[in-house]
């Protein structure tokens, strides 16, 4: 279901010119051949038109499970581009003194960079070492206010935080709260030559800027997004004119719109290992599957 549910939803991405004189309502049930029970919907939506070219069982209520991963990569590539990157603030409230010492108190303020490590936070420790600063006399505030206060989605079990995700916090590493995060920030700090001689809490706060740390660009995330925990999935992520395969993080290939079109008409094809659901399907629709699967 998830295979050919996301063949839907990533053929109403492409471009108004990829619909063209194919039948591509036709080509989409036939990649859904043996999917069309109840347990499966799909819709495809032509953007230049709002109006669906193709649906089965768009109403029904079902759980996207990944793909909904497919409808935020869109999402967040048309509304930030890109090249956009997330950054994590070093901030001074206060004054420098000396040269060498900071007045005050040091702010870790989060932008909800999910590629934020101890590596990253031990970079703006040795970038506030360079700059001079070698003692904090106020303490260190963790600030996540740039996102709201919930830190699970909507109908999410109390052990999905941190069991099965990151809270949802603009100031995270590895599952860790924010009050966490900076104290580990602060050992970083330790480590780089840098003394707080303040306690560390959580709090809204402002600050001059004293150092800075960014993401990777926006595409090189939505890839990791798209392959994260997908073992040996493989993952199609569609832009207006490219279709992008990754797996585990790797780029594969990149394709045309009008290829991944193309290759809804797939030759016949056997597969040699008995059991499984390829023995359940016929063996144009176990092809098809493959070939969606593998990219070519």
């Amino acid at each position: 279901m998830r295979t050919c549910a996301a063949v839907a939803a990533l053929a109403c991405l492409l471009p108004a010119s990829a619909w063209g004189s194919s039948p591509l309502r036709q080509r989409l049930s036939a990649a859904l051949a043996g999917y069309h029970g109840a347990g499966t919907g799909a819709i495809a939506v032509d953007l230049t038109t709002g109006k669906a070219v193709f649906a089965h069982n768009a109403g029904a209520s079902l759980l996207p499970a990944s793909n909904e991963k497919l409808a935020l990569t869109y999402a967040a590539l048309v509304v930030l581009g890109p090249t956009f990157r997330m950054r994590t603030e070093l901030l001074g409230e206060g004054h420098l003194r000396d040269g060498v010492v900071w007045e005050g108190d040091l702010v870790l303020r989060g932008y909800g960079d999910p590629t934020l490590d101890r590596n990253g936070l031990l970079e703006l420790a040795g970038d506030l070492r360079e700059s001079g600063i070698r003692r904090v006399t106020g303490g260190l505030i963790a600030d996540e206010s740039y996102f709201d206060a919930r830190r699970g989605g909507p109908g999410w079990k109390s052990y999905f935080v941190p069991g099965e995700s990151s809270p949802l916090s603009a100031l995270s590493i590895g599952g860790a709260d924010a009050l966490a995060t900076a104290k580990t920030m602060r050992e970083a700090l330790r480590a780089s030559g840098v003394r707080v001689q303040g306690t560390t809490r959580r709090a809204r706060a402002g600050g001059w800027p004293l150092a800075v740390r960014y993401s990777p660009h926006a595409d090189d995330l939505l890839e990791r997004l798209a392959a994260e925990h997908r073992e040996r999935e493989r993952v199609l992520v569609v832009s207006s004119d490219t279709t992008v395969l990754g797996t585990a993080g790797i780029l594969v290939a990149k394709q045309s719109s009008q290829t991944f079109l193309r290759d809804l008409e797939l030759p016949e094809h056997h597969d040699d290992v008995p059991g499984g659901l390829a023995s359940k399907l016929d063996p144009e629709t176990a092809a098809r599957l493959e070939r969606l699967r593998r990219g070519e």
